[in-house]
């Protein structure tokens, strides 16, 4: 009773927890454990705020978790070895359970979804596959954080080498604030960096000095410690301070050095590797050899675009055609960023994309392409004008159009994506819905606008700049333009007779607006600016526009008989909706041809064929979802409510007006649903006969020997790693003695160096009695070789039996007492 009293005393249980607390850390480990974890939030926050596609729940808690946990693990009894399974092991279940909390639902549903994405994402690894998922990538860098922070407490906690520990999250740290050009600022992080990693050198050189100390007698006051890591921490403040006050003259040309190094083969190489299961890593500037596959766009400085052919199409020379790849409807602050929330995966072809007559559009030609790839690694499909079909299986990124209707709602497509790789030589077929409406025609449009097409486009308000602003209304003034149309070819006309192509530009300053930049101030540019200035001053007017990237029409090869595409003709245009005719293509840049002549025909080379007949648009077969569309990783959903426009603006749903021309607009059609195609023939009845059970079952046992292999591979492998590791050339009795030494330390044993084998032996028959003959036989025939008369030294043979049978029967007292440490549960005096 009197036991059971003692024990149920709170005050006296938190007592004996703080004891056991203090007794397991040092001093000073929790202000150790605190600079660790800002040596890895720096870099962790540095990639979040450069706008890698990561997730800051599962990244800052990958890192925050990974020093907690792992210093623990450092403090501990537990071998390396061990510790190192077991922080694998902690790293498994908390990125697990970080990815399912960054999810935001129910926690079970959460985590069966991390297992399901994680698994498709290792399907598309091993199969070829391509994959945007950035739950994935976030996972990916989370280890990585993870295997910092083991690396960063071992080093801190138990090596005492704080260089080590910071190296790697050094390195990580240069390489976001190199690669990173935006205006975000990443000086703080740099800064908290620099002066955790001097104070760890302060803390790491203050243990090695009281240890020296402590050896040699000296008995150190408890004050001396905290003086010196304030007077470190005094200085570490005044190295960085001097530091950041050195100019650096040469930092551009270094930067621009490294620039080309990651533009080398080999580097591209890896890149491709990445971007093919990685979500892509944005930065401002141009498109990288993926040509706009990333989910956003920056404006950026100069661009060089190489000449290499980068795919053939063969088709008909009757339009002017922009190879679409995919479309940017949201802008904000230099940045160009999609409106798709959802994901469709199609794997049976043809991939039928059904898409809204409203977008479609009345005075379209069906286009049959095919292209054929000459530079590997594309991961986009391209096709004129709106796409319809490609004879493969893809996954089409969407917007639904009315969110309210589910999956009944019409979709409007931002981009479709191969399940493979485009590698060179593949090829593929698109068909598309070509625009022949004549000027005249759009002219005539009038309507209003559908919620989803103002939605996205609707007026950026204090988005804009004013000049901007007042310069659309400017031209469109001059241009007595009194319809969309009208208003739409002023703005393109003026951007490519007061503009000049540039595409050597600088990069954009900081502080100011970089379209207002690039319109009063430069003056000059390449496409991507073009393409913005001309949707913004639209969107400022009402007119409903949007930014599409693919590449230009290419040059035409009468030999081959079709486009050759090349590097150089990556570009952007403006496409403008008018109600009954869909999207409209406009070429504000002044390097590119025109579409149209004054009067408003198409411009066509003098050797194109006629254009082909108008032809209804045929609908397409509908089919059913299969699997259901299931949330793009980041969803952003479309904003319902404009900025209002400034005074004196037209609404968004009122575009200036129109000639009141009696042409009747076709009648908007029944909305149809895009889904999933059937296979061309039916599925076949599942075959349920033995023989099928058979081979199912085989495979199955196939597939479970294979990784029991792999699983013997693997322990014979750390079996002769741990066993035969540096013992290579010795006799058998010194590496039994050697295999002693090793084997004693899963067990606590740490022999001191100045130790004679004899102590050794002593020491260790204390810790593990029961071990005492054997332990002795092979020590002492260890000193008999090794310390013996020169006669004698040669050991004979039986003495080497006996000494391997030793060594056996050790071994086996060792790793049982190992087995009985590992028990949480065990008595104090087991150890």
């Amino acid at each position: 009773m009197h036991t059971l009293r003692h024990l149920f005393q709170p005050r006296r249980a938190l007592k004996r927890s703080v004891q056991n607390v203090q007794d397991f850390f040092t001093r000073g480990d929790f202000w150790a454990m605190l600079l660790a974890l800002i040596v890895l939030l720096a870099p962790s926050m540095a990639l979040i705020a450069s706008g890698w596609a990561l997730d800051p729940v599962l990244l800052l808690g990958a890192s925050a978790l990974g020093v907690v946990c792992n210093t623990l693990l450092a403090r501990s009894r537990y071998d390396d070895l061990f510790a190192f399974l077991a922080s694998c092991l902690l790293a498994l279940g908390s990125l697990w359970l970080l990815a399912a909390l960054s999810l935001r639902t129910n926690l079970p549903n959460a985590l069966t979804q991390v297992i399901e994405r994680l698994s498709t994402w290792l399907l598309d690894a091993f199969t070829g596959g391509i994959s945007q998922d950035n739950l994935a990538f976030s996972v990916l860098v989370g280890g990585l954080f993870w295997i910092l922070a083991y690396n960063a407490v071992w080093h801190i906690f138990r090596l005492e080498r704080a260089w080590r520990a910071a190296l790697p999250s050094a390195a990580l740290l240069a390489l976001a604030v190199i690669l990173y050009e935006g205006e975000a600022p990443l000086d703080g992080y740099v800064l908290a960096f620099a002066l955790a990693v001097l104070l760890l050198l302060v803390r790491s050189n203050i243990e090695a000095r009281q240890w020296a100390w402590y050896s040699d007698g000296f008995r150190i006051p408890p004050s001396l410690r905290p003086q010196v890591m304030k007077a470190g921490a005094l200085l570490a403040l005044i190295l960085v301070s001097a530091a950041w006050l050195i100019p650096s003259n040469n930092l551009r040309e270094r930067l621009d050095a490294f620039q080309e190094f990651l533009r080398s083969d080999p580097i591209q190489a890896l890149m491709e590797l990445a971007n093919r299961l990685l979500t892509p890593i944005e930065a401002d500037g141009p498109p990288s050899t993926d040509y706009y596959s990333g989910d956003s766009l920056n404006l950026g400085g100069a661009i060089r675009l190489g000449d290499q052919p980068i795919f053939f199409v063969e088709a008909p020379r009757t339009s002017r055609y922009f190879w679409r790849a995919r479309v940017f409807e949201r802008y904000d602050q230099g940045r160009w960023s999609p409106s798709a929330t959802w994901r469709v995966t199609d794997s049976s072809p043809p991939l039928d994309i059904l898409i809204d007559a409203e977008i479609i559009g009345a005075e379209r030609v069906a286009i049959t392409q095919t292209f054929v790839i000459a530079s590997g690694g594309l991961r986009l499909f391209h096709a004129a004008a709106i796409p319809t079909r490609f004879d493969q299986g893809g996954r089409i990124d969407i917007t639904r159009t009315n969110e309210s209707l589910g999956d009944a709602s019409p979709m409007n497509v931002s981009v479709v994506r191969p399940l493979r790789v485009l590698e060179r030589g593949s090829r593929y077929q698109a068909l598309s819905q070509v625009s022949r409406a004549t000027p005249q025609q759009l002219r005539e449009a009038t309507g209003p606008d559908p919620a989803w097409v103002t939605n996205p486009n609707a007026l950026l308000g204090t988005a804009i700049s004013p000049r901007i602003i007042e310069l659309a209304k400017q031209i469109v003034a001059q241009a007595n333009a009194s319809t969309r149309y009208d208003a739409a070819k002023a703005i393109e006309t003026w951007l490519r007779r007061n503009i000049v192509y540039n595409e050597a530009i600088p990069n954009p300053p900081a502080n100011l607006d970089r379209i207002d930049w690039f319109l009063f101030e430069l003056r000059q540019g390449y496409c991507t600016y073009y393409a913005t200035a001309m949707v913004l001053m639209l969107r400022s007017l009402g007119i409903p526009s949007r930014m599409v990237a693919g590449f230009a029409e290419g040059e035409w090869d009468a030999s081959l008989g079709r486009y050759v595409v090349r590097e150089r003709d990556a570009h952007t245009w403006v496409e403008v909706y008018f109600p009954g005719y869909g999207w409209i293509e406009f070429e504000p840049t002044a390097a590119q041809r025109p579409l149209t002549d004054e009067t408003g025909d198409v411009v066509l080379p003098p050797d194109a064929e006629p254009q082909q007949p108008l032809v209804p648009p045929s609908p397409t077969p509908t089919f059913t979802p299969s699997p259901s569309p299931t949330p793009l990783p980041s969803p952003t959903p479309p904003d319902s409510s404009p900025s209002p426009p400034d005074s004196g603006q037209p609404p968004p749903s009122d575009p200036p007006a129109f000639t009141p021309t009696p042409t009747p607009t076709p009648t908007p059609t029944a909305v149809i649903v895009p889904t999933v195609p059937p296979p061309l023939q039916p599925p076949p009845p599942p075959d349920d006969s033995f023989l099928a059970f058979l081979l199912r079952a085989l495979g199955a046992a196939l597939l479970i020997f294979l990784l029991l292999l792999l699983l013997i591979l693997a322990l014979l492998l750390l079996y002769w790693w741990w066993e035969w590791r540096g013992f290579g050339g010795l006799s058998p009795i010194s590496r039994a003695f050697g295999r002693l030494e090793r084997y004693a330390a899963l067990i606590g044993f740490k022999p001191r160096p100045q130790q004679t084998p004899e102590e050794k032996r002593q020491d260790l028959v204390a810790k593990l009695p029961q071990a005492e003959q054997p332990i002795s036989v092979i020590t002492r025939a260890y000193s008999e070789e090794r310390y013996g008369h020169p006669q004698r030294r040669r050991a004979d043979e039986a003495s080497e039996v006996r000494a391997e049978r030793a060594w056996s029967a050790a071994r086996s007292f060792i790793l049982r007492r190992r087995a009985r440490r590992l028990n949480p549960f065990r008595r104090r005096d087991d150890d």
